[in-house]
Formats: structure tokens, C-alpha cells, sequence
């Protein structure tokens, strides 16, 4: 892949560390792409990087220029009410739709969020066929449902993309925010590192219109609370973290490496949390 150049995209999103480490340690050439005054995790980065208008056609014109494929983390605009953000969620991605229609762009990834993978009886694995059902979570699940549903029309509109669903997402350094759920309360934990890992995989082996759940560890949220001192419990807010612990459930991730030919990611939390 030495002659691949991607586009970064989502800044300021959680996963954007993890995905720039990696990303920088392939063979890929990066351009790292973020709206005027947002640089996020690019500040000071050594890769190119280019400002990105929504809403100017050449703005997307020239971030898209030359590059093979999109990694695309962007957060949708929770600072706004669920109405506005759903509406410029989705016309982010109809705007970059556009533009990736007229580039030579072979393959856009999108990270979504767990909480797309619908609520399932304790007993059920959540796949990448489950369902969400609209105004049964929370605004902000709403909202990246609606924007889901937007890739889903674009994918079947013949646009090479795909979606990977994350559990919950550790990095280094991390605090766990309270959350008022049962300790019983299932979810998956997953290094973010191995979620960039299947991102960078699926550019080359995953399947147009696909949807890739990427997890980690099965396990439950008090589990998750005992491996955090409770003093670091009180941390920037993170709606990425929260919709996937909120949404919960035990993701059955398993066919998802198997099909991108990588090894799976470490099999117990205690060793997930060691490696961060």
C-alpha cells in the first residue's frame, strides 16, 4: 500500500489518537483533514493537513484530491440540539458523498458507535445484522442512527463504505465517568488501538456495504468500574464512551477478524488493560 494516501477525518474524536498511531506506523501516506480552528488530536502533527468547509463543494474537492480511501471518525455535534445535529449530520455526509462520487476515492470507513447495534436479550450476541430501534435510547443515539441510516442509503446507492461499530473504547490515559448503570450491565471493552488496527484492515480486505461490530472483552460494567481508581472516575465528558456503555451488550465480533485475516485482540480485561 505505499502509494495509498487516506484521509483522516474526525479530529477531535477519542479513536483519532490510536488511528493516527497506527495509521503512521503502515505503509499509508495521510492527510489529515478538520474544520477551521479544530485540529484536535493534528496539533502539531508532521502530516499534511488541510482545512475542511462542509459546505464549500472545492473545500472537499481539494482534501479528496489524490487520496485512495477516507477513515472517517468524525463526531457528530452533540453541543447542538438533537434536531440540528441530526440535520447537519447528515448533510456532512451528503456533501462529502458528492465529492466522493467525482474523486478516485475506492473505499470510505466510518466509525459508528456499539449503541447502533440494537438492544438484544442478555443472553444475545449483538452482530453487525442487529437493529436499533429509533427513540429506544438515548438523543445522541438518535442521532447517529439517523446518520447511520444515511451511509446505509449511500452504500446501497453503490458507494464502496463500509461501517465498523466499536464496544467501548479504552486508550491510554483514560478515566472511567460515573454512569448511573446495574453492575450486571453487559457491554464489550476494546483496546482503541485494535479498533484502528480493523480499520486500516478493512481498506484493503473488508466489503463494500459491510457492517463490522469490533470488540474486545465480553464483560460487565462493574467489572469495568473495579479496574479504574475511583478518584480518576471524574473525566471529560465522552459521548462516543457513554452511547456504547449506555447501549450495552455483548458483541459478537468474532467473524469480523476472522474475515479481515488479523488475530484476534486479547481474551481477558486484565490483560486489555495492561497492554493500554
Amino acid at each position: 500500500m505505499a502509494t495509498y494516501r487516506a484521509l483522516l477525518l474526525g479530529a477531535t474524536s477519542s479513536l483519532m489518537p490510536a488511528l493516527l498511531q497506527s495509521a503512521r506506523s503502515s505503509s499509508l501516506h495521510l492527510r489529515l483533514g478538520h474544520t477551521w480552528g479544530a485540529p484536535g488530536a493534528f496539533t502539531g502533527a508532521g502530516e499534511p493537513c488541510v482545512v475542511i468547509d462542509w459546505q464549500d463543494p472545492a473545500s472537499l474537492e481539494r482534501a479528496l484530491r489524490a487520496c485512495n480511501f477516507i477513515i472517517d471518525c468524525t463526531e457528530p455535534d452533540f453541543h447542538l440540539t438533537e434536531r440540528a445535529a441530526m440535520s447537519r449530520g447528515v448533510r456532512r455526509l451528503r456533501a462529502m458523498e458528492q465529492a466522493v462520487r467525482q474523486s478516485s476515492v475506492e473505499r470510505w470507513v466510518v466509525a459508528s458507535c456499539a449503541s447502533m447495534l440494537g438492544e438484544q436479550p442478555p443472553h444475545r450476541l449483538k452482530t453487525g445484522a442487529s437493529a436499533y430501534l429509533p427513540c429506544s435510547g438515548s438523543s445522541s443515539q438518535d442521532v447517529r442512527d439517523a446518520m447511520e441510516q444515511e451511509c446505509a442509503r449511500m452504500a446501497a446507492d453503490g458507494l464502496d463504505l463500509a461501517l465498523v461499530h466499536p464496544g467501548v473504547c479504552l486508550y491510554k490515559k483514560m478515566s472511567l465517568p460515573r454512569f448511573a448503570l446495574p453492575p450486571a450491565h453487559p457491554l464489550n471493552a476494546v483496546d482503541a488501538r485494535e479498533v484502528a488496527r480493523a480499520m486500516l484492515a478493512i481498506l484493503q480486505h473488508g466489503r463494500a456495504g459491510a457492517s463490522y461490530p469490533i470488540g474486545g472483552v465480553n464483560t460487565t460494567w462493574a467489572q469495568l468500574r473495579a479496574h479504574f481508581p475511583r478518584a480518576a472516575r471524574r473525566a471529560p465528558h465522552d459521548q462516543r464512551l457513554e452511547d456504547a456503555a449506555r447501549a450495552g451488550g455483548h458483541l459478537l465480533s468474532a467473524p469480523t477478524w476472522r474475515e479481515l485475516g488479523v488475530a484476534r485482540p486479547v481474551a481477558s480485561l486484565d490483560a486489555l488493560l495492561r497492554d493500554l
